[in-house]
């Protein structure tokens, strides 16, 4: 298999995630709207705990990496929630 095709799948790949991600950060921000107007806290430990077990069943013996993305992502849109959350105090 040449190394161009492979690059070629990363590319295809990495479209696709970016497109899932910036999604899921869209969904993150109607979340913080939701939170933030039943005064729910951002944090959920339980919840990402859930999704990290499932990563963990799904991943095999690739979820050191797998576990690490999802915690990197979980802190993103925390990030994100946060953000949401200020701006709509200015309006």
């Amino acid at each position: 298999m040449k190394l161009s095709f492979l690059r070629y799948q990363i590319d295809e790949l990495d479209s696709k995630i970016l497109k899932l991600f910036l999604k899921r950060i869209s969904i993150c921000r109607k979340i913080a709207e939701f939170k933030k107007s039943n005064h729910i806290p951002i944090e959920n430990s339980s919840r990402e705990n859930e999704i990290l077990k499932t990563v963990k069943l799904f991943s095999g013996e690739d979820f050191i990496y797998s576990e690490e993305l999802f915690k990197k992502i979980f802190s993103i849109c925390k990030k994100a929630q946060k953000a949401e959350m200020e701006d709509n105090l200015h309006e």
